[in-house]
């Protein structure tokens, strides 16, 4: 790199291979130089917010809830290594150390954005010296394909290639000839689909996925300084993307009155979005989400009944297909919900049902249909026999038994009325829908509809997800968990409402199941309470009391803090380490924000609970999860390859089971027998990287402090 006092080269775009052609001095950025550089800025500089009228940076986005925080570091890092970050309201360029000197971005981001940074100023050679360009540290291994990907997309799409020994933007043609990119990278950069599973960027106003071209296609300029900008309208988020207020007004879901609440300011996005009116349209009300052996408490995901042989597949296919129909396949241990393609990836279904869930899963993305071109909602894919139509009967079924139709082309829910105005239903169909019963009971084989089949489950008071239960001593055992909760008990809560004066709900009506399962209520009082309502011994009304007199208390004493991996961790902890800045810190003492909320960041989140390590062994043909140590009893791992992943763990943080996706302290795997004796020493040792090796300087020095104080003073008996 050059010093400071060097005139710093201009960047240079080749736009054949003879002809070149001075573009702006993004190499400014690298070299640590401030520029009023306006317009000169070619990257998505911030966000222009519609119903201010004003322009904002991407990070002051993000700590407003503007944008998430995935969206908002992924810009910021395409910032970062397309030449440097921008304060769309100033234009001025700069390198990431004194965008956090200035604090256009935290400091908990900056390791990050310094990654990202060396995209420009290269990447150290580790097998020869010297800098390395981004395409060469990709193919080294120096940074990961997917990252590194990225930001040769975002490099292209905003004037070049960078490369840092030369010090200027290169296009591809000649990028080809000089090692800093290859004919076939180009190719995949160039013809790749960003989707969930192949992530590009986000677009928040739609949800689409897009390339950084794409979505840099869509941005407006700032007024005063012309940078790019991407526009944010009043959004909302669904489990298919993200509708605008227009859209719910027009569907039914939102009256006059909120919308004006919500252009004028005086209601707030995360405010509606948590009616459970609206949410019904926006999230769903949940499927079933696995099966239940009682009374011992265990729950099983539909695939892993089947392969344990306590559901026949004729039974979990329809199960299954219903929760892809409604985007909520669930791993029944974490309550993690996964499309048809990470759900096989993940080994929560096997690979012989990918084809039959992707095609129930097009209920929810829409059916391409051959002769208009277009996608169309599951109804009409029936109507033109693209879809077997009791198949379609069955997965309308489940629709509108969990919050209504889904609109593949307004990504969202709707209700009857507008499922019958927008042709995403018609009366004849609804008649047949409502007569259907498609999905069978595995304890009585009762052939049911699916709120039928619904009105049969019982509620996990942990996580809020409904199991069907399968009532066989032999299979349950022992009672070993809490006791969950039966439909009933579920539907009066839900129909009996009352008022709090704090917290998420504050002066609005909200049913007694929500405050039921609202975070301040621990889950053993929440099984408690609940079974208490559904003995008689207390009533609605002393329930609501109860609920509130909680909540109330909670939010009096509330002392925000953050899980650590081995205790909880203090806000001014994290300030004083440097995880969060200052103004982040007082928005959290204030109650602006939350632990939850904060604690989701991805650098937050990362010093936190850390970022993995390996878990366990998947087998291919059979998707059964292994322990490591039960790897190794099977002969499917060395002792010594064990030891060392074993070891790993602990100095991570936890030992893991993979079957049950539980973490537990050594001293805990070995009581659950995740591990054995032979291994316990060791390990412990392993895991004192994360709590802490005692100091034999310490030890020592308060051995001979006792010794002294026995001498001087008489003590009766020996030492």
């Amino acid at each position: 790199m050059m010093n400071g006092h060097s005139s710093p080269p201009l960047d240079v775009l080749a736009t054949n291979g003879t002809e070149l052609t001075i573009v702006p001095e993004t190499t400014k950025a690298m070299l640590g130089t401030s520029t009023s550089s306006g317009p000169q800025a070619k990257s998505i500089t911030g966000v222009f917010v519609e119903a201010s009228s004003q322009a904002q940076s991407l990070y002051a986005a993000m700590k407003q809830g503007l944008l998430s925080s995935e969206l908002g570091l992924a810009l910021l890092e395409a910032q970062a290594a397309t030449g440097g970050l921008v304060d769309p309201t100033q234009g001025h360029l700069l390198s990431v150390s004194e965008a956090v000197q200035q604090g256009l971005v935290g400091l908990g981001l900056k390791e990050r954005l310094l990654a990202a940074e060396q995209a420009v100023t290269g990447y150290p050679d580790p097998y020869g010296g010297g800098k390395l360009a981004l395409f060469q540290a990709i193919g080294k291994e120096v940074i990961g394909r997917a990252q590194g990907y990225s930001w040769l997309e975002a490099q292209l799409a905003t004037g070049g290639l960078a490369d840092p020994i030369r010090g200027g933007r290169v296009a591809p043609e000649l990028a080809c000839q000089q090692g800093l990119l290859d004919q076939e990278t180009w190719r995949v950069l160039a013809e790749r689909k960003p989707s969930s599973s192949s992530p590009g960027f986000q677009d928040p106003n739609t949800g689409e996925w897009l390339s950084y071209g794409g979505l840099l296609g869509r941005c407006v300029r700032a007024p005063g300084t012309g940078l790019a900008v991407l526009p944010l309208r009043t959004t909302f988020h669904t489990l298919c993307g993200a509708v605008s207020l227009a859209e719910l007004q027009e569907a039914g879901i939102l009256d006059g009155e909120t919308a004006r609440g919500l252009r004028e300011g005086k209601l707030s996005v995360s405010d509606v979005s948590a009616r459970a009116a609206v949410r019904r349209y926006l999230q769903g009300t949940g499927s079933v989400a696995g099966v239940v052996l009682l009374p011992a408490g265990r729950k099983k995901s539909f695939f892993q009944a089947v392969t344990e042989h306590l559901l026949p597949m004729a039974t979990a296919l329809p199960l299954l297909e219903a929760q892809a129909a409604t985007c909520t396949l669930v791993d029944p241990g974490t309550g993690q919900r996964l499309q048809v393609d990470e759900a096989v990836r993940s080994g929560l279904l096997g690979p012989e049902l990918h084809g039959q869930l992707l095609v129930a899963e097009q209920a929810v993305t829409g059916y391409h249909d051959p002769f208009s071109g277009t996608r169309v909602p599951l109804f009409q894919a029936m109507k033109k026999e693209l879809v077997d139509r009791s198949l379609a009967l069955r997965l309308l079924d489940a629709q509108l038994a969990t919050g209504g139709l889904v609109c593949p082309a307004r990504r969202l829910r709707l209700p009857l009325e507008g499922a019958l105005r927008f042709g995403c239903l018609d009366e004849e169909t609804r008649r047949c829908v409502s007569r259907a019963t498609g999905f069978s009971d595995p304890s009585t084989q009762e052939s049911l509809g699916y709120g039928q089949l619904m009105a049969r489950c019982v509620t996990d008071p942990e996580t809020g997800l409904a199991f069907l239960p399968l009532s066989n001593g032999t299979l349950g055992g022992e009672p070993q968990g809490l006791p969950f909760i039966d439909h009933s008990t579920r539907q009066t809560l839900s129909e009996a409402t009352t008022t709090i004066s704090v917290g998420q709900f504050q002066g609005q009506p909200v049913s007694l199941w929500e405050l039921l399962f609202s975070e301040p209520i621990p889950a053993e009082q929440r099984a408690a309470l609940a079974q208490r309502h559904q003995e008689g011994t207390i009533s609605a009304e002393e329930l609501a009391a109860a609920l509130r007199a909680i909540l109330e208390h909670a939010a009096a004493t509330a002392k925000t803090t953050f899980a650590g991996l081995r205790g909880p961790v203090m806000p001014a902890e994290l300030l004083e380490a440097g995880i969060i800045e200052q103004d982040m810190y007082e928005r959290l003492e204030q109650g602006q924000t939350t632990a939850q909320e904060v604690g989701r960041l991805d650098p937050v989140q990362k010093y936190l609970e850390g970022t993995g390590c390996v878990a366990g062994l998947l087998l291919p043909s059979s998707q059964e999860r292994l322990s490591i140590y039960e790897a190794r009893g099977r002969g499917l791992l060395r002792h010594g390859t064990a030891l060392i992943l074993l070891e790993a763990q602990a100095a991570t943080g936890f030992i893991l089971n993979p079957k049950e996706n539980k973490r537990y302290s050594v001293e805990e795997a070995l009581r659950a027998g995740l591990i054995g004796p032979d291994v316990f020493a060791k390990l412990l040792s392993a895991e004192r990287a994360v709590t802490g090796y005692t100091d034999p300087g310490q030890w020592l020095f308060g051995f001979f402090l006792v010794a002294v104080l026995c001498a001087v003073v008489p003590c009766e008996g020996s030492v």
